[in-house]
């Protein structure tokens, strides 16, 4: 079948089922007439993919760089993130050791005074 077949198929009020009362056949032909509406659809973006397909090719290649790039700034990113939580946990350790420790020492100082 060819394009231009299938473009004039398309086109025709048969095509959409029109003056058909089955509901069963009417169904089926919507379902073709929506399938030949894909293909056409298909059919320009290949018109003008032949066009410009040199074009797309060098953007792609341009593209794909900058998303291999921005992927490795990200990486990059990432592990300093993971450096700089591992330093907060640190951190927040010995914070948490100096409260205790401290606690230990006011409970000292408080039985100191009642005695």
């Amino acid at each position: 079948m060819e394009e231009e077949d299938i473009r004039r198929w398309h086109g025709q009020p048969e095509s959409k089922g029109e003056g058909l009362e089955t509901s069963e056949d009417l169904e089926n032909i919507k379902r073709c007439w929506i399938i030949g509406a894909h293909m056409i659809h298909q059919f320009d973006e290949q018109g003008s993919d032949e066009d410009s397909s040199e074009e797309d090719k060098d953007q792609e290649e341009v593209e794909n760089q900058g998303l291999a790039e921005e992927n490795k700034q990200n990486d990059a990113t990432d592990e300093e993130n993971e450096e700089d939580e591992e330093e907060d946990d640190e951190e927040n350790e010995d914070e948490e050791e100096d409260d205790a420790e401290n606690e230990d020492d006011d409970e000292d100082d408080e039985d100191e005074d009642s005695t």
